[in-house]
């Protein structure tokens, strides 16, 4: 196991504090490990980000409305440096974040969920199961909700290693079954036989796609920029042009999916939109760290929450 899945693994975190603890003993076998100790001794000491779908959302939030930046809520569709974050704690953070996220891929969906919900101003829907079991589906389709004054946006979304990857969207076999039973058919087809047999009428394909998806889906697919310490990504909406719908039916963009001949796969084109990681260097992180003997510089005691130090 890598030193990233060792930190996911031992973190115990407090989502109102930010604190983030770790036994000695368990930051002295890290350390031994780590081509990044001062990362680590950093985050030791301010506290990270958590990498699930739940805690995430209200500390990423929390960091973008701290002191220096405003109560900031990001949009989607442009492209951002989380390098201007102006405190250099939260660039530690996510820059810790960062190497966590790419560094193992246990986790790293529901991670995304929480970071495009923290960023953006949404929540996910496990977050809003989580504190209301009662007033939401089951397993829903959609990942994250973003709400406006004027609507809300509800998110599916789909994360890969790299652009070379296509995208699976799901297995359909019991939305298939179903739709046969409704236009009273005795098919045996898999959905990838449906959708490429010629012989069936384009018309029926749309209908079966259609009963799919929820008229306010609309996915998120993006894929990780390893040399470029970012993450990019598109929208894609399942109707209109261009729309995953119109993809598979009319642009030939129809691909097999990851889990066998009932799932649907797809390789959107255009990451015209980033999010961009911090890269923080050993130099601006000493100034938190204690020198070789323990001793913090000048004997000052550090803040858990600004960049300032103090007597």
């Amino acid at each position: 196991m890598d030193i990233i899945s060792k930190l996911f693994n031992i973190y115990i975190h407090n989502v109102n504090t930010m604190k983030i603890k770790f036994t000695n003993k368990q930051i002295a076998s890290i350390l031994n490990e780590s081509s990044e100790e001062h990362i680590v001794k950093a985050i030791k000491l301010i506290g990270g980000i958590h990498a699930d779908n739940i805690a995430s959302v209200d500390i990423i939030k929390g960091l973008l409305s701290s002191k220096g930046l405003g109560n900031v809520k990001l949009r989607l569709e442009q492209n951002y440096d989380l390098d201007g974050i102006p405190k250099l704690k939260d660039r530690i953070r996510f820059h810790e974040y960062w190497n966590r996220f790419t560094g193992t891929t246990d986790g790293r969906g529901f991670a995304f969920e929480g970071l495009i919900a923290g960023l953006f101003g949404g929540e996910t829907t496990s977050k809003l199961n989580y504190e209301d079991p009662d007033n939401n589906k089951k397993n829903p389709t959609q990942d994250v909700i973003i709400s406006s004054k004027k609507s809300s946006k509800h998110y599916s979304l789909k994360i890969v290693r790299d652009s070379s990857e296509r995208f699976s969207l799901g297995s359909y076999k019991k939305k298939l079954s179903d739709y046969f039973k409704a236009i009273n058919s005795d098919s045996k087809e898999t959905v990838m036989e449906f959708l490429t047999n010629e012989n069936n009428d384009k018309e029926l394909k749309i209908e079966f796609l259609d009963s799919c998806y929820g008229d306010d889906i609309i996915f998120l697919f993006a894929h990780i920029d390893i040399p470029g310490r970012a993450i990019r990504y598109t929208i894609c909406p399942v109707y209109g042009e261009d729309g995953i719908i119109d993809k598979i039916i009319n642009q030939g963009g129809l691909m097999a999916g990851k889990s066998g001949p009932n799932s649907i796969g797809i390789k959107p084109e255009g990451f015209d939109w980033s999010i961009k990681f911090p890269k923080v260097t050993e130099e601006e992180v000493s100034q938190f760290l204690p020198n070789e003997k323990g001793v913090r510089n000048k004997d000052k005691v550090y803040s858990l929450f600004s960049d300032e130090v103090t007597d």
